[in-house]
């Protein structure tokens, strides 16, 4: 029982983190649209409205509203219909995938490694902050975590149970976020890589039945991954149009109108998808295309269109991850180099190491959508299960080396519980007055619409406080947004506060409290 008590113990302190950090936090710009489309999927209906970004998934966040109709009136109902209380289920899956990042870790390096992966898992407050959230986040997390796993326990045992697990899941992710499309290449590429070293000591002369064997496996292989895909995406949006011929669907993109000049006789086949999947693809190919989205913001400057920012989540990990948690990972990179023959690359850390490469190549060269972090958490915790091979050979490591790691993990706890409860604008040290965080930042970093409750306490507090005044220059206690994405930190309306004065306090990161005396007012014209 003594083995499990810090595992416990840990999952616990998540769960606290959760609980306590969220409890006024007002609902995030995105969270109605994902209960909404979580309710109507209860419902029986899938179809999108709006929100092209909505997914089946968020139907487990509805279903305490969803049996809370079945109460009688009362605080149990009220609180069960309450779009809040469907933020529970999040942070339970967000247990659960804390739980999956120990087991890993435990199988591949130990029992001690695995509390070390799950401690950063724990004290990750980017995690903590979208584990309280009715979106899609942390479940794309989850499933790209369990995926992977899936296809590395197939690796080890050839099994059909692991090949359908494999398959199951990666159709299960379709349901979760299109981010996770990306587990598609992933999984072929780490096919390829167990593949290849297989050919390489065949020859078609001396081994022609084993290279049939392999590519029969990996034929197979494929049209299993894609029929269990199709039967699960379809079930997961309630079979809503699945069949429709192309020639009966009004496309707005290029792309996909193109499609519907293929021969007759192919564009008028039943089409294998759901009709919600395809005008959900089509609505962001055509945002794509014609530059129809949210700008984006980094270091003061915005982008609009189709205009983003190389490397952006790279700046984003930079500043928003914790110093200590960079530490280790950087610590570990260097220890596993430096001990790589006790390690088998090949067979365990590369389905750590290719999908985070491939994730972050493609969210930082070839994504245009620059809209915080949390896009790019989802492989978070492939990173805390390789760190835990930092701590695997402790009797080997030095005393200092020893010393600076529960040094950091200090460091660390102490970092992110200075910033409870707010974690979607947790910035590390590297932004010496948060307050300023704004300009270099913006978005769902900062401002996500979390904080309305604190504005309110402090403007009921504070009465002689005026919220963005119309007429400025003006004098007094003002209190201006720090907006998505980057509107104080570049319109002209604001330029005579943002050149002149300093805040002198904050509301909870996301709003900026300014007091301006006549005589600094006039100065300022």
């Amino acid at each position: 029982m003594s083995k499990y008590f810090p595992v416990i113990a840990l999952c616990c302190l998540l769960l606290l983190l959760d609980i306590i950090s969220i409890r006024h936090k007002t609902l995030t710009n995105d969270e109605r649209a994902h209960y909404r489309y979580g309710s109507s999927i209860l419902r029986g209906n899938s179809s999108r409205a709006n929100n092209q970004a909505t997914m089946p998934v968020s139907s487990l966040n509805a279903i305490p509203g969803f049996l809370g109709t079945f109460f009688p009136e009362g605080i149990i109902r009220q609180w069960l219909l309450r779009i809040e209380t469907g933020r529970y289920i999040t942070i339970l899956i967000s247990l659960l995938v804390g739980l999956l990042v120990f087991h890993w870790s435990n199988r591949l390096y130990g029992y001690r490694a695995a509390l070390f992966s799950l401690f950063l898992y724990t004290f990750s407050p980017n995690i903590i902050a979208h584990s309280r959230l009715v979106t899609t986040d942390i479940y794309a997390t989850g499933m790209i975590t369990l995926t992977v796993y899936c296809a590395w326990r197939f690796t080890r045992q050839r099994s059909w149970k692991w090949a359908l697990a494999t398959a199951a899941t990666l159709g299960i992710s379709q349901l979760v976020k299109c981010t996770c499309m990306i587990l598609y290449p992933i999984i072929g590429v780490l096919a390829l890589a167990k593949a290849i070293p297989a050919f390489a000591h065949c020859s078609w002369i001396n081994h022609r039945g084993r290279l049939k064997s392999i590519l029969l496996q990996a034929i197979g292989g494929f049209l299993l991954l894609v029929v269990v895909s199709l039967v699960i995406i379809n079930l997961g949006f309630l079979l809503n149009g699945s069949g429709t011929p192309l020639t009966e669907y009004q496309f707005i993109s290029r792309t996909f109108s193109n499609l519907q000049i293929l021969p007759e006789k192919l564009a008028k086949l039943p089409f294998p998808l759901p009709r919600p999947v395809l005008t959900g693809l089509d609505y962001l190919i055509w945002e794509g295309e014609t530059g129809e989205r949210p700008p984006n913001y980094l270091f003061g400057e915005v982008r609009h269109g189709n205009r983003g920012f190389m490397g952006y989540f790279f700046w984003a990990f930079l500043l928003k991850v914790p110093l200590a948690t960079q530490l280790i990972i950087l610590l570990a990179i260097v220890f596993y180099i430096k001990n790589r023959k006790r390690y088998r690359f090949s067979s365990n850390e590369i389905f750590l190491a290719l999908p985070t490469v491939v994730f972050w190549t493609y969210i930082n060269f070839f994504s245009v959508y620059n809209a915080g972090i949390r896009y790019s958490i989802m492989v978070f915790p492939l990173i805390f299960i390789f760190c835990g091979s930092l701590v695997e050979p402790w009797s080997r490591l030095g005393k200092s080396i020893r010393s600076l790691i529960f040094f950091l993990l200090l460091y660390l706890v102490v970092s992110v519980l200075s910033y409870f409860p707010h974690y979607i604008s947790y910035f590390n040290e590297l932004i010496i007055d948060r307050k300023l965080a704004y300009r270099v930042l913006g978005e769902s970093n900062i401002n996500w619409g979390q904080n309305q409750w604190y504005l309110k306490q402090y403007l009921k507090e504070n009465p002689d406080a005026v919220l963005e005044p119309r007429s400025q220059p003006r004098t007094g206690k003002i209190v201006v947004t720090v907006d998505t994405p980057g509107e104080f930190a570049t319109e002209e309306k604001y330029r005579w506060l943002r050149e002149n004065f300093q805040p002198v306090g904050h509301i909870a990161y996301t709003y900026l409290i300014y007091t301006i005396v006549p005589q600094d007012a006039k100065n300022s014209r």
